[in-house]
């Protein structure tokens, strides 16, 4: 089954104060949802059980598998894999930036889903939420995008 996740769409240089903005991540798209880690197309990704044992059961998760800028093509590689390897994965961060099934705006899904990593005693590093802030201006938006 495909998740039913937001995405994307292209800027129209819409004013963009007030928004929630956050980096630009490198990887690939993931959606848990609380029992199987899949893609964006509904395909499942098999991390090392270890990682899956580490994500909250029954509380779904949508963000992105990456090792960083730059990793691309490194870091699908090895979240296509179907045997994985526990040294290859060792890099791979999961970057939570929904929790899509939380009836409530933007920021609160982002504070339910940093609840239920420290609250169920998920400290694993490779699972974390990606820290967003609110765009005070338009030109704090440009002087983002010209720094990366």
């Amino acid at each position: 089954m495909i998740p039913n996740v937001a995405l994307a769409k292209e800027w129209q240089q819409q004013d963009p104060t007030g928004y929630l903005m956050s980096e630009k991540l490198d990887g690939m798209r993931c959606y848990w949802d609380g029992k199987t880690l899949m893609s964006r197309n509904g395909n499942e990704i098999i991390p090392p059980s270890v990682l899956l044992q580490s994500l909250p059961s029954d509380f779904s998760l949508d963000g992105e598998l990456t090792l960083g800028r730059g990793t691309f093509q490194e870091c699908m590689k090895i979240v296509r894999c179907k045997t994985p390897i526990n040294r290859d994965w060792s890099g791979v961060r999961f970057m939570v930036f929904d929790a899509p099934d939380i009836q409530a705006g933007p920021t609160e899904r982002l504070q339910a889903a940093r609840d239920v990593l420290q609250t169920q005693n998920h400290h694993h590093e490779w699972v974390c939420v990606l820290e967003h802030t609110i765009c005070k201006r338009s030109e704090e938006h440009t002087s983002e995008l010209q720094s990366r």
